[in-house]
């Protein structure tokens, strides 16, 4: 379901006109900025953790991987003003540093890590720069996408789909630990 519509309807988020209207009621709901920050994002570790691993083993398939990726573009496409939201804070350092908390102190934020990373590591001789490089092109991508969407017209947002895929849904490595690509 969309967060504004759990929280307070359309108060939450910025209004036809992209002004906040409101505010104050946000603290009817939420004791304090920080508070209304781990909901937000409570809210986008509840939504994309079921679909990174949906059947919970110890592994995120090259399937689970693809699924994921497109259910995250479509996301970002129907929760635009909420993506927007999340981008416009992620950047400011106490926040950096409460998500890191937050993971730090979550068992299933950290199990998503840890697959993550092995998904990473059994597929690259280089897991941590092909990470950096992932997250890169998909925070690239949505920032983009939110600021002129007007360039993701036709098939451009499939298009990078497909790349972006084509880059990280690779075979495993082989036992002698060289790449298949």
């Amino acid at each position: 379901s969309d967060w504004s519509s759990d929280v307070c309807s359309s108060d939450l988020f910025p209004s036809h006109d992209r002004s906040f209207t409101r505010k104050g009621l946000l603290y009817n709901y939420f004791a304090s900025k920080e508070s209304i920050l781990l909901h937000l994002l409570d809210h986008f570790v509840a939504e994309t953790t079921g679909l990174l691993n949906p059947n919970n083993d110890d592994e995120i398939t090259n399937d689970e991987m693809g699924r994921f990726l497109e259910e995250l573009i479509q996301s970002m496409i129907r929760q635009q003003d909420l993506w927007k939201l999340y981008l416009q804070l992620s950047v400011q350092p106490f926040v950096v540093d409460m998500v890191k908390i937050r993971i730090s102190q979550s068992k299933p934020l950290l199990m998503q890590m840890q697959l993550i990373e092995k998904f990473f590591a059994e597929r690259f001789e280089n897991p941590h720069e092909e990470m950096v490089i992932f997250s890169a092109l998909i925070e690239g991508f949505i920032i983009q996408y939110l600021v002129s969407p007007i360039n993701f017209s036709g098939g451009n947002t499939a298009f990078f789909l497909n790349r972006v895929k084509s880059m990280i849904l690779i075979e495993k490595k082989k036992p002698d630990n060289t790449p298949n690509h």
